[in-house]
């Protein structure tokens, strides 16, 4: 894995002049915002004064300003599409590079949905699924990707709608009931395990017993959908995770003690608690996180050498998974 002072002469002799360039984008489209922002608020303004002369046309004054709006949407989108697309081809992809030349960048590529399903990390069903900054390829003898994944349910009722006259009330609560909520959002990683087993093994941030101590733990053994509640021999994972599986023995055999001390490192560097799953001789980890990874600033300066050593962290965290597990050791009969 490259060292930091290896990302020091990355950045000063790959990135920094890239990172120039494109600030001065950032700034020229920034403007042009601003401007269009300025021009269209006069014309809503304009046009509203203009409406409000008659009290019969109020009407008018709501269609001009959500024409406003969206001229204002489509005309951020025309000036800053450039500037996202260029920063993530020319600092993350080179980033991605950097750090393993066999991997592969697609800003808008994703994890597909039926993988994501394939996990059983989550049980509820998704409606919504989106993603993007897809990274795979293979570094050393195992196969990796992972990408940002934003998958949501809603709750609808329609009969409520359709079935009454339409007036504000009722479209105030058909919009409510076809809120989206989310079911994960952060990065998802999938990777080719170095175990040949059956089944899975799924390990799950423990917060039952974190806040209500032993009716947690008695509340996660009675959890039959996701299999027996398995005790680790880690005191300190113990702590911050809970198993679930079908077989204790595989359960152990997956879970060894020294990927049980990766887990708990890997929680330490991440900050968060997430999700593993084990499954089918595959590995599963989901990590919530609240902010898009892996975007370029607008409103501060692009040569920010500290907002780029983040990004590098971030992939070489993911990346490193690899290592971390030891996922290119081949002693089990896995090729």
């Amino acid at each position: 894995m490259k060292s930091y002072d290896d990302f020091k002469d990355f950045y000063s002799e790959e990135l920094f002049s890239e990172l120039l360039e494109l600030d001065g984008l950032r700034k020229a489209m920034l403007a042009k915002c601003v401007l269009a922002t300025i021009c269209l608020i006069l014309l809503a303004g304009l046009t509203s004064y203009l409406f409000l002369i008659n009290e019969t046309l109020i009407l008018l004054v709501w269609i001009a300003w959500a024409s406003c709006g969206g001229l204002w949407y489509l005309a951020v989108w025309y000036f800053t599409r450039y500037y996202r697309s260029d920063f993530k081809h020319l600092v993350i992809n080179k980033l991605v590079k950097f750090i393993d030349p066999n991997l592969t960048y697609s800003p808008e590529g994703s994890i597909p949905e039926y993988i994501f399903r394939r996990a059983e990390i989550f049980e509820r069903y998704v409606n919504t699924f989106e993603g993007e900054d897809l990274i795979c390829g293979t570094t050393g003898k195992t196969h990796i990707r992972f990408s940002e994944i934003n998958a949501q349910y809603q709750e609808e009722n329609e009969d409520s709608f359709w079935s009454s006259a339409l007036t504000s009330d009722n479209l105030i609560e058909f919009l409510m009931d076809k809120y989206k909520h989310t079911i994960f959002k952060g990065l998802f990683f999938v990777a080719d395990f170095h175990k040949t087993f059956h089944g899975q093994v799924l390990v799950m941030p423990d917060k039952a017993e974190k806040y209500f101590g032993r009716l947690g733990s008695m509340l996660q053994s009675c959890n039959f959908v996701r299999g027996e509640l398995m005790k680790m021999d880690n005191t300190e994972f113990e702590k911050d995770f809970v198993v679930y599986g079908s077989d204790q023995i595989q359960a152990r055999y997956v879970l060894s003690p020294r990927i049980l001390d990766k887990i708990v490192k890997l929680k330490k560097k991440t900050g968060t608690a997430f999700f593993l799953s084990f499954k089918n001789s595959m590995l599963y980890i989901a990590i919530p996180s609240k902010k898009n990874k892996f975007e370029p600033p607008y409103f501060k300066s692009l040569v920010d050498y500290m907002a780029t050593f983040q990004h590098f962290q971030d992939l070489a965290l993911l990346v490193g998974i690899v290592d971390e597990f030891n996922l290119n050791t081949r002693i089990w009969t896995k090729k």
